[in-house]
């Protein structure tokens, strides 16, 4: 579970390191977007665009490009900005200068304007206005607006959009409106006021948002942009196909919305039966409250440290091996004079490097056959290829360390293997939980209340998922009935170790067997306490003459313990290191209107 719990929250951590170097260049958000205009009754648009953004680093200014196909022109050009509640007008320039605009580009193609105004981690809006020239063509049968507002050259999300566009009279009854771009906006039509309002959250980049109006042409009496032809029909035919299509699109998009909703319930809720009431695998009871032992393990300190954690040995536990075999006088460790982080194992028993892969390797290819010191084995290994080698040979110990613990039979393979199943599909099924919920959230269909009912009762199922994979792991014990028994009785010797100095060290026994203890506190980072306890209770005098010429080396036991492991590591570091027309939603597809390639951005 602890594993898991680690993995899931390392996956996350990671994700958003990931997020956060991405985002460490300059960039930008546009945190609202707002587009006026006012038609004129020549049929000239007067448009008025606020961009507020939100800059992260530093920028020189903002541009804008007016797609201009389609278009007979652009007039009345204007900018300015406001920041901190103060609003500038800009001049117009080429010179780059700050506080100034410039029209780069101005052909039948395109129309750049680029506007200079130095900002560094700030919010400020920009304003852009100008007049599109003929905007609007009148038919026989009516007038038509055709039209890419948003177009797709904004390389960045436009968050909170709106789209008023105002007709020059009022109360017209044929007003009809239709917008193309996501689905999920909104389009109101208001005949009294002669105004048509698009609304949208999110435009994502290069996207655009078309609106496709008609109305009577007398709302544009002196309009010189005639096509003198019937359009009425056949506009309202291509916008019915369109809306019909839209609707078939959203009704998919519901149904599917709904049915990956339902599936991540039931699935909860199978998940939750499964864990609780089938409950698969061997139930065990609850583990009695560790009390302290002072009986050392059966096992030895290495292998301890395995069954105690479930892990293969790491560095810490080889340290824990190498005291133990000086405690038992098969090796001698000297710390050495010149160097305190320094120390030089010697060779007691040649049986040692027959009875491990590891030490004959350490001994021989890193020593001279009879020592090897913590530094000889850095200064070898700096190249990778060395390294690498000695990565090997420490896995064949760790491996042949982690198998001396599995013949224990320690382990119930079927519980853990349930145990890891069940921790993998809860994390699954949150990661499904958090998407249904989005979707909900995002669903326009419902109502807010419904909406944010709907996402917090997946939140809750969550919950009791967790909750059931916590009782499962609590009720099926991942150690056999045997293993149990041994987990017990280390931990409870650790528990002695940890709460070392609340009790009479004599109890424990002679200052020898302590000498055998020491390598479980090594293994269990706890030679610090353990060492001053004893300076305490014994005396340095009369543990030098128990312990002998180990005495130096088992006092400096814990900066062995520590001074070792780091050294080992850094030796393998090189290893790692290189590895309708009245109010409702927008439609899709488009009607042909002008203006699609318009965007913008910052530099």
């Amino acid at each position: 579970m602890k594993k898991l719990r680690l993995i899931f929250f390392s996956m996350i951590c990671f994700w958003m390191l990931g997020f956060a170097s991405a985002k460490a260049d300059d960039d930008y958000e546009i945190t609202k977007y707002e587009v006026n205009v006012d038609i004129l009754d020549n049929g000239d648009a007067r448009v008025r665009q606020d961009v507020a953004y939100d800059f992260d680093g530093d920028f020189h200014g903002v541009y804008y490009n007016q797609d201009m196909r389609g278009i007979k022109g652009i007039r009345d050009v204007s900018a300015q900005v406001t920041q901190n509640g103060k609003t500038i007008e800009l001049e117009e320039g080429n010179s780059g200068a700050d506080n100034t605009y410039g029209i780069v580009e101005n052909n039948a193609q395109n129309f750049k304007l680029k506007l200079y105004h130095k900002i560094s981690d700030d919010k400020a809006v920009f304003t852009y206005g100008y007049t599109l020239k003929q905007m609007v063509t009148c038919y026989n049968d009516t007038a038509e607006l055709n039209w890419k507002v948003i177009g797709t050259g904004w390389d960045h999300s436009l968050h909170n959009v709106k789209i008023t566009i105002n007709l020059p009279k009022k109360n017209i009854d044929k007003l009809q409106a239709w917008t193309h771009g996501p689905l999920d906006g909104q389009t109101k039509v208001d005949k009294k006021a002669g105004r048509v309002i698009m609304t949208l959250d999110r435009n994502p980049s290069n996207t655009f948002v078309e609106t496709h109006m008609i109305f009577p042409k007398d709302v544009v009496p002196y309009s010189y942009n005639h096509v003198f032809k019937d359009a009425k029909k056949r506009i309202q035919k291509q916008e019915a196909k369109l809306v019909k299509e839209a609707n078939v699109k959203r009704e998919q998009r519901r149904r599917l919305k709904s049915l990956f909703t339902a599936f991540v319930v039931v699935l909860g809720v199978v998940y939750v039966i499964v864990a609780v009431f089938v409950s698969p695998g061997n139930k065990t009871k609850p583990e009695g409250k560790y009390v302290h032992s002072y009986e050392i393990p059966s096992v030895t300190p290495e292998v301890a440290y395995v069954i105690d954690k479930d892990v293969t040995p790491n560095t810490q536990a080889f340290s824990a091996y190498l005291m133990r075999l000086a405690g038992e006088r098969r090796l001698e460790i000297v710390k050495s004079d010149e160097d305190k982080k320094d120390y030089r194992i010697f060779l007691k028993d040649e049986k040692l490097l027959d009875e491990s892969t590891f030490l004959d390797y350490l001994f021989t290819r890193i020593g001279d056959g009879t020592s090897f010191s913590v530094k000889e084995m850095k200064k070898k290994c700096r190249r990778f290829k060395d390294s690498k080698r000695l990565n090997q040979y420490f896995e064949s110990w760790a491996r042949t360390t982690k198998d001396q613990a599995d013949e224990l039979n320690y382990k119930d393979k079927k519980n853990s293997a349930y145990g890891i199943t069940f921790g993998i599909c809860a994390v699954v099924i949150s990661f499904l939980v958090i998407m249904a919920a989005l979707v909900i959230m995002a669903a326009v269909f419902e109502t807010s209340f419904v909406t944010l009912k709907g996402a917090g009762l997946l939140m809750v199922l969550d919950l009791v998922v967790w909750a059931a994979y916590v009782y499962y792991c609590r009720t099926h014990d991942k150690y056999t009935t045997e293993g149990r028994k041994l987990r017990y009785q280390i931990r409870c010797f650790k528990k002695m170790l940890k709460d070392i100095g609340k009790f009479d060290l004599k109890e424990v026994g002679d200052i020898i067997l302590w000498e055998r203890i020491l390598p479980y506190a090594v293994a269990f980072d706890l030679a610090d306490r353990v060492i001053a306890a004893l300076k305490f209770e014994f005396g340095e005098k009369a543990i030098e003459d128990a312990w002998g010429p180990n005495y130096i080396f088992v006092m400096s036991g814990s900066d062995f313990g520590r001074g070792f492991s780091e050294s080992f590591s850094s030796a393998l570091s090189s290893v790692s290191s290189s590895a309708s027309g009245g109010s409702g939603g927008f439609s899709s597809g488009s009607s042909g209107g002008v203006g699609g390639g318009s965007g913008g951005g910052a530099f």
